[in-house]
């Protein structure tokens, strides 16, 4: 699990280096400043939903202690959406197309356009989400900066089917230039059977040999370490694998290693607070 968590985070810093953060025209910075400003909109209505949200519970929370002192049937907590709702991902979709298509056929658009891919595969907006794959296939796949579109790309195989998000990672890898991006292109296509397949399957077979086959054509070095240290990950802890000696520090400050606990009983509590 921690490999799998570590392989996808490494991935995403990978995938999500943000071009259009590097923007030094006043174009670009206009772009910029747009997209943040929109996205600062999206941010805002969802705290109040949240707190909406939180206002909902708390009142049915009291509603169902107070049925308790009362000797009555409790009522049921009411279902909590966990994700933004799809009318408020409508409200915004708007605001981005219209941003998309002021920026039409530039590299500007791009941010915009994953954005509505993004969103689009959470609200459940296919034609949407078909449009916007469509532009990005017709004016950018060639673009260096198309990477900040391929963690929403690898999202739509539940609306567009699976294998159209292949036939689009396939897409750029064959057209774009930069062996980068091709690599980049290529592990977000074999990412979900390198971290989920069995390892002793052909499945994980091919996603490896197509993830060593990034690493080979990859200039940037943080490619061909992220697929090494996941390959081997993956490949080291199955079982019959000795564990990796891990080594830290106890709650009393002293060093710890795992080896010194062999043949002893172990319980790892893997725990986060987000």
């Amino acid at each position: 699990m921690i490999i799998k968590l570590t392989f996808m985070l490494a991935l995403a810093a990978l995938f999500g280096t943000v071009a259009f953060a590097q923007a030094d025209d006043p174009v670009k910075q206009d772009a910029v400043k747009r997209f943040a400003a929109l996205e600062a909109g999206v941010e805002a209505d969802m705290q109040k939903y949240r707190e909406d949200q939180r206002k909902k519970f708390e009142a049915a929370r009291e509603m169902m202690e107070k049925a308790k002192r009362e000797g009555r049937r409790a009522p049921s907590m009411p279902a909590m959406r966990m994700g933004p709702p799809t009318e408020l991902i409508a409200k915004h979709m708007a605001e981005f197309e219209k941003a998309a298509a002021d920026y039409a056929r530039t590299d500007d658009a791009i941010m915009y356009l994953s954005w509505i891919v993004k969103m689009g595969c959470i609200g459940r907006a296919k034609e949407r989400v078909a449009v916007a794959c469509n532009t990005l296939a017709k004016y950018h796949f060639k673009s260096q900066r198309i990477v900040d579109a391929l963690m929403a790309i690898s999202l739509t195989g539940r609306l567009l089917g699976k294998q159209e998000t292949e036939r689009m990672l396939r897409s750029i890898e064959e057209q774009n230039p930069d062996p980068d991006v091709k690599a980049r292109a290529i592990l977000t296509r074999v990412t979900r059977a390198l971290q989920n397949a069995s390892v002793d399957g052909t499945e994980y077979a091919g996603a490896k040999a197509e993830a060593l086959r990034a690493a080979k054509i990859a200039k940037d070095p943080d490619i061909k370490r992220t697929v090494k240290s996941a390959i081997a990950g993956r490949e080291q802890l199955i079982a019959g694998k000795v564990a990796a000696d891990i080594v830290g520090i106890d709650m009393d400050g002293n060093p710890l290693k795992l080896s010194d606990y062999k043949g002893k009983i172990i319980m790892l509590d893997f725990w986060g607070d987000w």
